[in-house]
């Protein structure tokens, strides 16, 4: 039975890695500070060893090491001694490979035979970051200057890029998490099956016998549940993160390592760690965006809209052939004065903006709100050409409009037209 104790199960995941820990086939040195061209940042071990793996299968070099100051893992495609020359294959790797984050980190990565006493020393108790299992093979070994890009590229492009740290890394803190007191202890680790990254977003815990929804938790996020007491101790995790295919996972909290599960179920120590291999929607597919929200009769998002619009964003930019069709619902089909988007102003996510008024239908909101969407993801570098808008009103409304649920007829749909 795997019961919650006292200590975090992430100590648990920690000293599991670190007992199969081998050395890195790199010179790093925890008393160096070397320049690193770091081209992805993990949370969890697994999904670095993955995309480096990745990486590697597609004839280019990598390696990863353990940044302990971030409690993250750095794929990175060159450690050297010069500055310079990290900052000149940043610019190369971004104008000739599918690596528009890269960026440089001069400072110190751990290599693995060095976890153990990390983790000794510096992890906190409460962490949920992972120590090191296994080494990039040793085919990665050798110069300090390991690169992604070859022969036929090195001569190409003088310019430099002046970035040295990614935007979205600088705003990473040390984070703790509260003492688990749920019966058991749970990790969800979403990725890209095609990008082998790390994908964020909510889940939903829900008794499989009843099929009731226990909780939403966020996945790459520790945290606890309880027994259903359904009979079979049995519980479905489910996710429906925007821009990807729904999948769910049945497992029983008593033996949730067997035959059924086994492909994405593992144990580390007092934890349940599930494994999902996120497919992008396919041609056709639609998705519906429940958490982009819009301000009373306006074509304003909500604050709180900017995440799932920037999913939608990040989509559209893995793919430049990826076209969308933007559909725009409301509940009713109602007739009024209405707020809309000021294409000078450009105050996507509030009221205070200079925005335009207008009187018009149901039909003329979905569409003014779809709008807002194209608008924004144009302001973002996405091609007018790749999106179409419809606006249907309240033409294909899910709810009766004086039903309870009835708020869930105002949504934007996203419609896959051509990959």
């Amino acid at each position: 039975m795997l019961r919650s104790t006292f200590i975090s199960s992430a100590v648990g995941i920690l000293v599991f890695f670190s007992v199969h820990a081998h050395q890195t086939p790199t010179s790093i040195k925890d008393s160096e500070r070397r320049s690193f061209v770091v081209i992805a940042a993990f949370n969890f071990h697994h999904n670095a060893k993955r995309y480096t793996e990745y990486i590697q299968g597609q004839e280019m070099s990598a390696a990863y090491a353990f940044n302990k100051d971030r409690q993250l893992y750095y794929v990175y495609a060159l450690m050297s001694e010069e500055d310079r020359k990290a900052k000149d294959l940043v610019w190369k790797l971004r104008e000739n490979h599918d690596f528009n984050d890269a960026w440089v980190f001069r400072g110190r990565l751990v290599e693995n035979e060095k976890v153990a006493e990390l983790i000794k020393v510096d992890i906190p108790p409460t962490s949920t970051k992972m120590a090191s299992d296994k080494s990039v093979p040793e085919s990665n070994s050798g110069s300090t200057a390991q690169s992604l890009v070859d022969s036929s590229t090195k001569n190409q492009l003088t310019q430099h890029s002046e970035r040295v740290a990614s935007p979205a890394l600088r705003k990473v803190a040390a984070r703790k998490e509260p003492l688990i007191k749920e019966q058991y202890k749970l990790y969800i680790n979403t990725i890209n099956a095609k990008k082998f990254k790390e994908v964020r977003g909510l889940m939903e815990i829900r008794d499989h016998q009843r099929d009731k929804k226990v909780k939403a938790v966020n996945s790459h996020q520790l945290f606890g549940v309880n027994d259903p007491k359904n009979g079979n101790h049995t519980i479905k995790v489910v996710s429906r993160i925007f821009g990807y295919r729904p999948a769910e996972h049945v497992i029983n909290l008593e033996q949730p390592v067997n035959d059924s599960t086994t492909a994405f179920v593992e144990t580390i120590g007092d934890s349940i760690i599930v494994h999902f291999d996120l497919e992008r929607l396919r041609k056709g597919e639609i998705a519906v965006m429940w958490n982009v929200l819009f301000f009373k009769d306006a074509a304003i998002m909500r604050p709180e809209s900017k995440a799932e619009v920037n999913s939608l964003l990040a989509m559209l930019k893995e793919n430049d052939r990826l076209k969308i069709k933007i559909h725009g619902h409301t509940n009713g089909n109602s007739h009024g004065q209405l707020l809309h988007l000021n294409l000078e102003d450009k105050d996507f996510f509030s009221l205070s903006g200079n925005h335009m008024e207008d009187i018009g239908s149901a039909k003329k909101l979905s569409e003014y709100r779809g709008y807002t969407i194209q608008y924004y993801l144009m302001d973002q570098g996405i091609d007018e050409s790749r999106m179409e808008v419809i606006g249907w009103g309240g033409k294909k409304m899910i709810f009766d409009k004086h039903d309870p649920q009835a708020r869930k007829n105002v949504r934007v749909e996203i419609e896959i037209t051509d990959i």
